[in-house]
């Protein structure tokens, strides 16, 4: 919660018997209960809407890693083929590639 600006409320506040440390109080509950609203008005607090961020970028970053990995994988497996398919024999029946 952002601090509320006190001296621009407290004139609200004139009328009532109250010392300074009330009326910051006062304010400060105030400004809390229509944040809290507001919140309530959109359906999620931001504190979820951070953790709602947070676990799904944590899940895409799983994906991608599982992707990379697969994808590696393949790359590998394919080299090694490619590898394979250019190696040549000589007469002595050495294996080399050109």
């Amino acid at each position: 919660m952002m601090s509320p600006d006190f001296e621009k409320y407290r004139v609200h506040l004139e009328g009532f018997d109250m010392t300074r440390e009330q009326q910051d109080e006062t304010i400060r509950i105030v400004a809390r209960f229509l944040e809290e609203q507001i919140y309530a008005a959109r359906g999620v607090h931001p504190i979820q809407q951070i953790l709602q961020t947070q676990h799904e970028n944590s899940s895409n970053l799983s994906r991608l890693c599982a992707s990379f990995t697969h994808q590696s994988k393949e790359i590998g497996t394919t080299k090694r083929a490619l590898q394979m398919s250019t190696r040549i024999r000589d007469s002595h029946g050495k294996t080399f590639q050109p």
